[in-house]
């Protein structure tokens, strides 16, 4: 018998596959049963609140597993510049084309502008997950000597240049803008 960790975790990458590729209110439940190959009653089991709760918990596992894997990227270098480029390095080698189309974690930009509107509480945990990213940042910029208040504009920044970076790979099937914002982040950092 499949441990129920396992069933909840199917779902939840179904769904952010599915979210992903045709966004979260072209998703619908019956969908994400049937592509997860589990049982209804097994989704609801685990999600009785529905779609919204669905999207909850895969923005936290998205939140959770990028937090980790950002620290991990970032850790090792010992400037801004480097620790940001190692960071669009890490996403330019993982988001290559299968990556774009088959794996990976739940969209919080898309998800967010689809839904900012009409759920608030998927809002909050979109913004709680950007607001963790940012801190990370902040606090790598910061043991790096920037000071409090540059390295909180170029926290936000940076996430700003990384979801564009996302958007524009996605609409291009290409990894190159992660590329070219590597290159400019020097600029960005010796001003």
């Amino acid at each position: 018998m499949e441990p129920k960790k396992d069933t909840k975790d199917i779902f939840l990458k179904t769904a952010s596959r599915l979210f992903r590729h045709q966004g979260y209110h072209a998703t619908g439940m019956n969908q994400i049963i049937k592509e997860s190959n589990k049982p209804k009653g097994s989704l609801y089991h685990f999600f009785p609140n529905g779609k919204e709760e669905l999207a909850i918990e895969a923005v936290l596992m998205t939140k959770k597993t990028s937090a980790e894997h950002l620290k991990k990227t970032i850790e090792p270098h010992n400037s801004p510049v480097e620790a940001i480029q190692a960071l669009f390095r890490h996403f330019e080698k993982e988001l290559d084309i299968n990556y774009i189309k088959e794996g990976g974690p739940a969209p919080i930009g898309l998800l967010t502008l689809e839904t900012a509107s009409m759920s608030q509480e998927l809002r909050s945990v979109c913004r709680g997950t950007y607001k963790e990213w940012q801190s990370i940042l902040e606090q790598k910029f910061i043991n790096c000597g920037l000071s409090q208040e540059v390295a909180a504009e170029k926290s936000v920044t940076t996430l700003v240049l990384m979801e564009g970076a996302v958007t524009l790979s996605i609409a291009n099937q290409s990894t190159e803008p992660f590329s070219i914002v590597s290159k400019q982040l020097v600029h960005l950092f010796n001003d």
